[in-house]
């Protein structure tokens, strides 16, 4: 009657110690989650601002064509600053070995762009249209905050 009632313990104990390891595990992941949370927050409420300064930039271009595609090219000069800010902090955070694989990333990254971009204004060639400068506009506009927004997780993962 012993040896059940030690087995039984150490059988309770054994279930007590699994369930705090898996709470403790769920509470990590919560943490993680809600780190993430905040860094999205953190980055619709930079883009909030920008679509927002977006927005009155068209306004007082009347939304035309040529004053639309202005306002959403500063906007991705300011992305494109943001890159290079990202890219320096990640330089300064990281260590060697990875400072190349960096680097080596950010130059494939510019050459996927410069051909990307290069296609886009190829095909948009095909069809005149006075939108078709809006468009390419919009399209680098995302694919700069695209890459500004990864290297900003980054620098933030390691903070």
């Amino acid at each position: 009657m012993k040896k059940f009632f030690y087995l039984l313990i150490l059988c309770f104990i054994v279930i007590l110690f699994v369930v705090a390891v898996i709470f403790f595990d769920i509470l990590n992941k919560k943490n993680a989650e809600i780190d993430s949370l905040k860094q999205q927050i953190s980055l619709i409420s930079k883009h909030s601002s920008l679509d927002k300064e977006i927005q009155e930039c068209m306004q007082k271009a009347n939304y035309t064509t040529a004053g639309m595609s202005d306002c959403v090219n500063q906007k991705s000069i300011y992305y494109e600053k943001e890159i290079n800010k990202n890219v320096k902090l990640l330089d300064q955070k990281l260590p060697k070995d990875i400072i190349f694989l960096l680097n080596d990333s950010q130059n494939k990254w510019i050459e996927y762009k410069k051909a990307d971009l290069l296609f886009e204004q190829r095909i948009l060639e095909l069809q005149y249209g006075s939108m078709n400068t809006n468009l390419y506009s919009g399209d680098r506009f995302k694919l700069l905050q695209r890459r500004a927004e990864d290297l900003s997780a980054f620098v933030f993962f390691l903070e």
